[in-house]
């Protein structure tokens, strides 16, 4: 017989109860009438299992809607300042100003002008054009796609999981940590990588009919493999992003098929990876903004990249500040270890043997996805980091499915250690195992939420800063000349390092286009460490140290913009333009440090 506290276990958690157990407890019960006719002093324990277990079978009849529910409202509760703020972020701009203003009247013109920026990712292209064609300059709307692709994502998650046999509570509490994992900001409050989370659906979606097909029917068996493998090149030709996925999906393929048959699947799948990585290397090499490390510099990145991810997999495990994340790494690594040694002893038992090797197997595949999904950044520039501020932080979208099940397989793995290991001597030790593990789970979502609410609150001010100089701009300036170059000064370039307002010469010069509809408008922030007017004999020169990012606008057609006051003034000659510059605050780097520069 099991010690008490996991008598009652299968009932909550949906895992198999014990044969027999069930009808013991219903046999327990047939004296509930009896005992809830006469007065008793405390509740008949018989009718609270009776209760748990009619609210399990609920929740089990009803898991999707409540999964569905679940994600809905934490998505709600940490993502609402992003979606009531609305407005556009850094390439926003560029995108929907190529879409509004084509060189050409036209559909094909639209489509071809995002299909420049784009390049190989043919479904991101096709989600720009339909959300803008769609949505228009309702900013809200595209907040709140943002926000409900992660909230589709999310659900897909808890589908997945429950496919490979996942209890009810496992797989929620799993998907909610995809939801608050603070190191994914950039795909869930900027819309233009937003739509990364489409691929990684797709090949998740793909990934659940490839283990089906495992099962399946002889007859049914080559159709859902078919299915399958179309999911993953809709995904592929969607962005490369999720492709790492699916070059470890021979560890999933293991979890329920024979080594060959999952082999030549995973043959199979290696086409599509293949093909999408070269197809992407191609692209990158055509364009002149994207660069690559020498070889030499790849191990350097690639610790950099390594050392990034240790630190956000720590400060997502443990909340709590604990100065040094080794302490952290090495609790981790003792805690892993313990599970190995209880997992090699004969005592053990099996439906604890089983329920161990289902999460350390779990950890392995997703510490496999983690590292793949990072490799591929190695050979790219040095913008590409984990702990990068701000819009960088897209590059940690594919690990975050991967990273949310590590997190609490860890957490799972050191349950089963205590309860196994103290429990088996101490009565109630294995109740408080549970306890704890399910107040350490409580602390990291409530904190994570908590980070990724302040976030999004960053995000929306970041907005509210570029409606407020656009504000300025149409208000005191609501008619410039035609070919127009306004220049604006003291505004902050950035909320924060790496999250512009107005910093690089695409966003101001695409925003004032949308703003006043007038595709021969152009214009440059002025700001620290960024865009400053150079005064030339012919006309003025933005620059970025000494390199020009656009050619001279001519005199007469040159505004100054002092944005704190809303003052401007018609640069006519190269000594207006040198005197105005004398005087005129340039922006400083960041809106938190406001270190105005004279």
């Amino acid at each position: 017989m099991e010690s008490s506290w996991r008598q009652y276990t299968c009932l909550l958690v949906g895992g198999p109860c014990p044969a027999g157990q069930i009808d013991a407890i219903w046999r327990s019960t047939d004296s509930i009438p009896a005992m809830i006719s006469q007065p008793a002093p405390t509740w008949p324990r018989q009718l609270r299992v009776s209760r748990l277990y009619s609210i399990r079978r609920f929740c089990l009849a009803h898991d999707r809607t409540l999964a569905l529910c679940l994600s809905l409202f934490m998505a709600a509760v940490v993502f609402e300042p992003r979606i009531r703020a609305g407005g556009f972020n850094a390439d926003d701009w560029a995108l929907y100003s190529a879409f509004r203003f084509p060189q050409a009247a036209g559909f094909h013109n639209a489509l071809g002008a995002l299909e420049h920026s784009a390049g190989s990712r043919v479904g991101h292209m096709l989600y720009w054009f339909a959300s803008f064609s769609i949505f228009g300059s309702h900013t809200r709307l595209y907040s709140a796609t943002a926000g409900m692709l992660a909230v589709a994502l999310a659900f897909t998650v808890y589908l997945f999981l429950r496919e490979l046999k996942f209890s009810l509570v496992h797989s929620l509490a799993i998907m909610l940590l995809t939801i608050v994992a603070p190191s994914i900001d950039a795909v869930r409050f900027w819309f233009t990588p937003a739509g990364i989370q489409i691929s990684i659906i797709l090949v998740l979606i793909g990934m659940m009919l490839a283990l089906r097909a495992f099962v399946a029917p002889e007859g049914k068996r080559i159709s859902l493999h078919a299915l399958s493998w179309g999911f993953y090149l809709a995904s592929a030709i969607y962005t490369e992003t999720a492709l790492p996925l699916i070059a470890v999906g021979l560890l999933v393929y293991l979890t329920r098929a024979p080594f060959l048959a999952a082999l030549r699947r995973w043959g199979c799948d290696l086409v599509i990876v293949v093909i999408g990585y070269s197809a992407t290397l191609s692209f990158v090499d055509s364009q002149p903004g994207f660069s690559k490390l020498p070889a030499s510099m790849w191990w350097e990145h690639a610790r950099l990249i390594g050392d990034q991810s240790l630190t956000i997999f720590t400060q997502l495990l443990f909340p709590i500040p604990a100065g040094d994340r080794s302490i952290i790494l090495i609790g981790t690594a003792v805690i892993l270890t313990a599970g190995l040694t209880l997992w090699s002893r004969d005592d053990l038992p099996d439906s604890s043997r089983r329920t161990l090797r289902r999460w350390i197997v779990a950890l392995g595949i997703s510490l496999t996805a983690i590292v793949a999904g990072y490799v591929v950044f190695v050979p790219a520039m040095l913008y590409y980091e984990p702990l990068g501020p701000g819009l960088a932080t897209h590059i940690n979208a594919v690990t975050a499915v991967p990273l949310a099940v590590a997190i609490f397989a860890v957490l799972m793995i050191a349950q089963i250690v205590v309860a196994e290991l103290i429990g088996s001597r101490r009565r109630h030790v294995g109740t408080m195992a549970l306890a704890v593990v399910t107040v350490w789970y409580a602390a990291i979502v409530i904190d994570a939420g908590n980070d990724v609410r302040s976030n999004a609150h960053i995000w929306a001010l970041a907005s509210e800063r570029d409606d407020h100089v656009l504000h300025v701009l149409r208000q005191d300036l609501s008619n410039p000349v035609s070919n127009a170059t306004i220049y604006t000064f003291g505004e902050a370039g950035t909320v924060a390092p790496g999250l512009p307002i107005f910093f690089t010469s695409w966003e101001l010069n695409n925003a004032i286009k949308i703003e006043y509809n007038r595709p021969d408008l152009s214009a440059f922030p002025v700001v620290t460490n960024g865009i400053h007017p150079v005064c030339a004999p012919k006309g003025i020169i933005a620059s970025v140290e000494s390199t020009p990012v656009s050619a001279a606008s001519l005199y007469g057609r040159s505004y100054f913009m002092d944005i704190a006051n809303g003052k401007y003034a018609i640069i006519k000659n190269m000594a207006a333009c040198t005197a105005a510059l004398s005087r005129l605050p340039v922006g400083a780097y960041s809106y938190a440090s406001r270190e105005w520069e004279d």
